[in-house]
């Protein structure tokens, strides 16, 4: 089975570097393309599913924005497996504050120059603790496109889905400041993991993964 990844707003295929599975599924990273301007994200996401083979049996891991971007595919793609890393599943469970700066606008205020810089406050949003974690971070980050960066935040802040009726399943962190989601339906929660545990805690969110392409 291929097993396609989707990775967060200001991270690449290396947020999934301690990611380890068995031989028998083929990982595949799908890159984020340039967005039309003004491009709605259900028409980006259309665009960026013809990275998928749908022609043989295939699964999706999304990781934070990635998580988003595959409850989207699920309107018009049918995956053996979803699977959400540190990523919501609807509009309600995206922070209260969020949703209010989305509304406001107020994330236009941010200078473009800003948007992929790393600071103290984005180290603490993250989980990020170790000399070695601030510099991956600040390499993905800065290497990504500030266009896509911009694009994809007012993506986030105004993501219209009310409701996904598809069967899912959820591995969170219960430490996530990023998306905080105490109150949501998770399936699999690792205690004390950060919003990038996938990287942090990969031995076993690589376990639980295994196991739920295996079921």
């Amino acid at each position: 089975m291929t097993v396609y990844l989707l990775s967060g707003l200001g991270a690449d295929y290396r947020a999934f570097a301690a990611l380890k599975l068995s031989k028998q599924y083929e990982c595949v990273h799908i890159p984020y393309i340039d967005p039309f301007k003004n491009e709605a994200f259900t028409a980006y996401v259309k665009r960026l599913s013809k990275q998928i083979d749908t022609s043989k049996p295939f699964a999706i891991i999304g990781l934070s924005f990635g998580g988003m971007v595959a409850i989207e595919l699920l309107d018009f793609l049918q995956p053996e497996k979803t699977i959400l890393i540190s990523s919501i599943t609807n509009r309600n469970e995206l922070p209260l504050l969020y949703r209010i700066g989305g509304k406001l606008r107020l994330h236009q205020l941010i200078p473009a120059k800003k948007v992929n810089r790393p600071n103290r406050f984005t180290y603490w949003l993250f989980g990020i603790h170790t000399h070695a974690e601030k510099e991956q971070l600040a390499a993905v980050l800065t290497s990504t496109h500030t266009i896509f960066s911009k694009w994809a935040v007012n993506a986030i802040l105004h993501w219209d889905r009310k409701i996904c009726t598809q069967k899912i399943c959820r591995i969170h962190g219960s430490n996530d400041r990023l998306l905080p989601s105490k109150k949501a339906m998770v399936d699999y929660w690792i205690e004390d993991g950060g919003h990038l545990l996938v990287l942090q805690r990969g031995e076993e969110v690589s376990a639980i993964v295994e196991a739920i392409l295996e079921e």
